[in-house]
């Protein structure tokens, strides 16, 4: 029997990721995407009372309660089943993006949306970015991040695009070293190996800098009777620092 559950489990788990990345998770005429964006648009946003970090997933397995927010409902229909682990995950992620934004005045989140969509199909497209964004997370905590990030957007703290830009990067990040950025300017734990993945997500900067200790340290000494900055070359230092994408990350995502 608990092999029949875990395998159903997989089959839907499944079922539900190929939906998602299809465009095709329900079937009736609102799409998934346009649901969504009515709820960033909407007035349900202003009567979430409980915050993205305090919401456990024990609050999302009790029968009904997702059901009683549209967009949720909407995920239910579309499932036509009772939601699985992974469906009660995804709906997690997706209440805590939502959360973040309710205290924008629902006329502002309106004015945004309204000015990213030049037709439905535009549209679609910023709820499809949205629902895949969230859904390809791997920490139950990077959507509230997304969620600040999408905020700073709506609130012209950043363009749309460096909120495209900054949510990839949060997604390809691992969560316990983004967090070690909160406290910055005085950052601590970030060894050379977190500064690298840094590099390499896009939120830190190389540099190249001339090693003047070290040339004030060979020009104590003297080899063949000439400075010995004259026959060796000093390697320059390679310094690692937040870029402008780091800062911003830090600002309105994590902050």
């Amino acid at each position: 029997m608990g092999v029949q559950v875990l395998t159903a489990s997989i089959q839907n788990h499944e079922q539900t990721t190929n939906m998602i990345s299809s465009g095709k998770y329900i079937k009736n005429t609102e799409s998934l995407e346009n649901s969504l964006i009515d709820e960033v648009t909407g007035d349900n946003l202003s009567e979430l009372l409980i915050e993205g970090a305090e919401i456990t997933l024990e609050y999302f397995m009790e029968e009904g309660v997702l059901k009683e927010i549209p967009f949720f409902g909407t995920l239910y229909k579309g499932a036509k089943a009772v939601l699985g682990i992974h469906e009660r995950i995804f709906a997690k992620k997706v209440f805590s993006f939502l959360v973040e934004l309710k205290d924008i005045p629902t006329k502002k989140r309106k004015d945004f949306i309204n000015k990213l969509e030049m037709d439905n199909e535009f549209r679609q497209n910023v709820g499809e970015k949205l629902i895949v964004l969230l859904e390809q997370l791997d920490d139950i905590e990077k959507p509230i991040i997304i969620g600040k990030l999408f905020k700073a957007a709506i609130n012209e703290s950043i363009s749309y695009e460096d909120f495209l830009r900054l949510s990839a990067i949060v997604e390809k990040a691992f969560l316990p070293d983004l967090i070690k950025l909160k406290s910055y300017p005085s950052i601590r734990g970030i060894n050379k190996v977190i500064e690298e993945q840094f590099v390499a997500i896009g939120i830190y900067s190389m540099k190249l800098l001339n090693n003047e200790r070290g040339r004030s340290l060979a020009s104590r000494f003297t080899l063949g009777g000439s400075n010995i900055n004259e026959q060796l070359k000093i390697p320059p230092i390679l310094k690692f620092e937040l870029n402008n994408l780091g800062k911003s990350l830090i600002e309105y995502g994590l902050k």
